[in-house]
């Protein structure tokens, strides 16, 4: 649950670089890799793999409402950049 709050965070505050089409996160243990990557349609997908092994196949990312749906057509807007200390 830990790396998922992670890699909304990273998402988020920017540690992701957005001047690509893909960005790539890693774990401080550099093992766990998530690669998020925005298709043609302007849908967020994203895997992660452990070293080299793929452990969560393409998934869409974003948010379903009742009301609204947040996983099509996204459109990056800008970065921000946040260091977090657990100490």
């Amino acid at each position: 649950m830990n790396k998922i709050i992670f890699f909304i965070i990273a998402i988020c505050t920017g540690i992701i670089n957005p001047s690509k089409a893909q960005w790539e996160i890693f774990s401080p243990s550099g093992k766990i890799k998530a690669l998020v990557y925005q298709k043609e349609n302007g849908n967020l997908e994203y895997r992660v793999f452990l070293n080299t092994i793929e452990i969560v196949k393409a998934s869409s990312l974003g948010i379903l409402r009742a009301d609204e749906d947040f996983n099509m057509q996204l459109q990056f807007l800008r970065s921000e950049t946040q260091i977090i200390s657990e100490s």
